[in-house]
């Protein structure tokens, strides 16, 4: 079976770079808070006015399950590239933590 590199389908696309969007925010996600800070001259005690945290990690939900989401389409319409493959695995291994994560969070606050 040859597989293409290249997706076939716009879905195939979106798949790829949601998965890859996924990853990169959630990778990025534990050191947000410094860089902001540090980016924003604050003082290492100083809170951040924003609620970052909270913030970021909804956003990483909402990537995470979108990216797995139009991933599991792509692939039931039979989009079989390496990109979309790239995008998708990685995806549903930070993303799924973090999906996890966010869940947990959600159903025992502490």
């Amino acid at each position: 079976m040859k597989r293409p590199i290249r997706p076939a389908s716009a879905l195939g696309w979106w798949a790829f770079w949601l998965g890859i969007a996924s990853v990169a925010w959630g990778i990025l996600l534990p050191s947000l808070p410094q860089l902001l800070r540090a980016a924003g001259g604050g003082a290492a005690g100083r809170p951040i006015p924003v609620p970052v945290g909270l913030t970021s990690v909804t956003l990483e939900f909402a990537l995470a399950v979108s990216a797995l989401a139009v991933g599991i389409v792509a692939l039931k319409k039979g989009e079989r590239s390496w990109l979309t493959l790239a995008g998708f695995v990685p995806a549903i291994i930070v993303g799924g933590f973090w999906i996890l994560f966010a869940l947990g969070e959600v159903l025992s606050p502490h």
